[in-house]
């Protein structure tokens, strides 16, 4: 929901409240213009620049976009291409009688093999 509709709302139901009487009412309907004109009449302390990247961050989070998910993505696919690299250059000397498993770096595991007794905790 937007904000404006979100205001909107409030103010209808703060102005058009029946439990209230009509003295109330007209109270709360000049304090809510006197809460107006203070809101329109502040100015904004951050910079040009500071406002405009709080804005493209806040339109990022509306759009669904995370500039977080992309970093983590970036790193978990520059860690992939690392240990990619890194396996290459740990198998630039193959042997004919390695017993390495499907990765290459460790041998695999035999499935038919039983467990040891001090394996078991």
């Amino acid at each position: 929901m937007e904000v404006t509709q979100v205001l909107h709302r409030v103010c209808e139901n703060v102005l058009k409240d029946p439990s209230v009487s009509e003295k109330v009412l007209v109270n709360r309907a000049k304090g809510m213009i006197l809460c107006g004109a203070i809101f329109k009449a502040t100015k904004a302390d951050e910079s040009d620049a500071e406002r405009r990247e709080l804005e493209a961050l806040v339109a990022e989070a509306a759009a669904g976009k995370s500039k977080a998910k992309e970093l983590r993505k970036k790193a978990m696919e520059e860690r992939h291409k690392a240990a990619l690299a890194a396996r290459a250059k740990g198998n630039a000397k193959p042997t004919a009688s390695s017993s390495a498993g499907p990765s290459g770096s460790t041998p695999a595991p035999n499935p038919i093999a039983p467990k040891s007794e001090t394996s078991e905790v």
